[in-house]
């Protein structure tokens, strides 16, 4: 069985700020647009590799009327209609066109999961930084919670020594 990310992942840690922080990173980076262009562009060569599997179908129509007489003559209008058809089909004998398909069908599930990695790699790199930032604000109130203990021992010795106690 394979084991798979949730799109979402970040949102189990119920923080807000963190939602926010990843939501603007994926939208606003350039490298994630283009990964979604190359997407878009490996699926449209699927496209075109499918219909290259199936007959061409081609109808053209066309119509003329032309008038002629004059000089003491009798007008003569003759009106034309010609319709085409042509269906075309390449036999695949050797199997190229199915193997090209193949290989673009590969092609798109690799493009896919770049994206995805790079979806996953930038909304991992965004938690990452900010939880070295929440555990970086912990250290700060940490070290003032030892400074202000620190600040209140340095008064009891002084008030010891200045009374003669040390």
């Amino acid at each position: 069985a394979q084991a798979s990310v949730p799109a979402d992942w970040w949102k189990s840690f119920n923080s807000p700020v963190l939602d926010s922080l990843v939501a603007e990173a994926l939208t606003g980076n350039p490298n994630l647009k283009i990964a979604e262009e190359r997407l878009r562009q490996a699926e449209r060569a699927l496209s075109v590799a499918r219909d290259n599997l199936l007959p061409d179908l081609s109808v053209n129509a066309g119509s003329s009327r032309t008038r002629s007489g004059g000089s003491g003559q009798s007008d003569v209008i003759r009106s034309s209609t010609t319709v085409n058809a042509q269906l075309r089909y390449d036999v695949d004998l050797w199997g190229g066109s199915a193997a090209s398909l193949r290989a673009t069908r590969a092609s798109l599930a690799g493009t896919r999961y770049d994206l995805d990695t790079s979806r996953l790699t930038l909304s991992a790199s965004v938690a990452a930084q900010y939880f070295q930032l929440l555990s970086i604000r912990a250290r700060v109130a940490i070290a003032r919670e030892n400074l202000a203990i620190a600040e209140r021992l340095l008064r009891i010795v002084d008030a010891r020594y200045r009374n003669g106690v040390v």
